[in-house]
């Protein structure tokens, strides 16, 4: 886990929120760090955090990161992030027919 992302883990147990570093981070960046954080939240059984992060990933899914969100919804449980990204597949497949 990244430092970055074990301090937002820490900020958001006591805080209930996300920190503004991780709000304010754009692009690639903010994408690492909410993959990691995802997997801390799964880690520590975290399911509100889990579920921010999981609806994140959903709204930033491209067509170059979308095999590797769906591998990692597959292998920390993420149904929700799953079905996104099975469904920017299929609508994807869709565009080009």
């Amino acid at each position: 886990m990244q430092p970055e992302a074990f301090d937002a883990l820490l900020y958001y147990i006591y805080m209930d929120s996300l920190p503004a570093a991780i709000r304010d981070v754009d692009g690639d960046r903010k994408r690492e760090l909410v993959m990691d954080l995802l997997a801390a939240a799964d880690r520590y059984d975290i399911q509100r955090l889990k579920l921010i992060c999981e609806t994140a990933l959903s709204k930033t899914l491209e067509a170059n990161t979308v095999v590797t969100t769906l591998t990692l919804a597959e292998k920390h449980h993420c149904q929700r992030l799953r079905q996104a990204c099975v469904q920017f597949i299929a609508s994807s497949v869709d565009q080009i027919k």
